[in-house]
């Protein structure tokens, strides 16, 4: 295994584009999860230590840095309890401590702790890649597929109320469902099918699918009443 430590995020993509087959890391706790599949040489960019960690206020929002730990967000006073919710979806202390939002948001798990929530207050990533700078919206990036660019920061465009939920057989276990709302942004992320953005029913487009956390009528049902009070 190579781990390549470059001195800027300038250096980080260029090291990127030279290697197009390495992945970033930040965090670390999907190392395993990255290895599989991949020989003895492959190829690391360490960013951990160039990407900013810092949750701010700025403007009407929060900025939150890329290296930000989940552990960190969830403590945070200055953004929304659902997303310091979210944050704290992930069970493991140690793991709140190392995982990182960038992290989180660019492995695009179907049971992704963050992104439903991030959609849901109108979150903007701000993003860097050997072409340059650029912002989406998470939905967009998701759907994107994009894995050549780091996630440098995550702009949270509304700082109203909002509710996350996450359906799972245990704390630890892989979620069936992850599903967030504020106002009428609602966000759901489904294990093995994929996610919904959009209003309220916007889990009704997805083909449900059979996995190890539950039948493809379960899942649907989940989704079906996750909001079902809000009107």
């Amino acid at each position: 295994m190579i781990i390549l430590h470059p001195e800027s995020l300038e250096a980080a993509v260029e090291m990127k584009r030279q290697f197009p087959q390495s992945s970033y890391l930040s965090g670390g706790t999907a190392l395993l999860s990255l290895l599989s599949g991949k020989d003895k040489d492959s190829c690391f960019i360490d960013i951990s230590k160039i990407l900013s960690a810092e949750i701010r206020k700025e403007g009407d929002g929060v900025r939150i840095g890329g290296a930000a730990k989940l552990a960190d967000i969830a403590r945070s006073e200055i953004l929304p309890e659902f997303i310091r919710k979210s944050a704290g979806f992930q069970s493991s202390l140690q793991l709140r401590e190392q995982a990182t939002i960038g992290g989180n948001v660019a492995l695009a798990r179907f049971d992704s702790y963050m992104i439903p929530s991030l959609f849901a207050s109108d979150a903007v990533l701000s993003l860097i890649s050997a072409d340059g700078t650029r912002d989406l919206q998470v939905d967009e990036y998701v759907l994107s597929g994009d894995k050549d660019s780091i996630i440098e920061s995550v702009y949270i465009r509304s700082l109203s109320d909002g509710e996350a939920k996450r359906f799972a057989r245990a704390s630890h276990a892989h979620a069936a469902l992850t599903a967030a709302h504020s106002g009428k942004r609602y966000a759901y992320g489904i294990s093995g099918s994929g996610f919904a953005f959009g209003d309220k029913d916007s889990y009704s487009t997805v083909d449900f699918s059979t996995d190890l956390t539950g039948s493809g009528d379960y899942k649907r049902y989940l989704a079906s009443v996750s909001f079902k009070e809000v009107r």
